[in-house]
């Protein structure tokens, strides 16, 4: 699990990195219960999402990973059409395996 992490965090490029870090920082060390991030078309904010996944998922498991206080580790993809959806999921899915997306519509 930690190499497909560590794939998902080294392909970023630096100022997609710094926006994993603050996104992350905000969310799991400072209490905010959600972010923005909005950007110029093709800036890679769907790479920026999969390297905030990964992180918070990195954290996940170095908790124990599911347990009876920490169930299950869910992320929720709301996007504006079916076809982007299932294009961006692929990309999201950082551990590049079906079983653990459910595409329920």
């Amino acid at each position: 699990m930690q190499e497909k992490i560590d794939k998902a965090l080294y392909g970023l490029k630096d100022f997609q990195k710094k926006s994993v870090d603050y996104v992350y920082d905000q969310l799991y060390n400072k209490g905010k219960n959600r972010m923005l991030i909005a950007d110029e078309v093709g800036l890679g904010k769907t790479i920026v999402a999969k390297g905030i996944i990964a992180k918070a998922y990195e954290q996940y498991l170095k908790k124990g990973g599911a347990s009876k206080e920490n169930p299950a580790f869910n992320v929720v993809y709301i996007c504006s059409n079916l076809a982007l959806a299932e294009q961006n999921i692929a990309k999201l899915n950082f551990l590049e395996d079906d079983k653990y997306v459910d595409k329920t519509v």
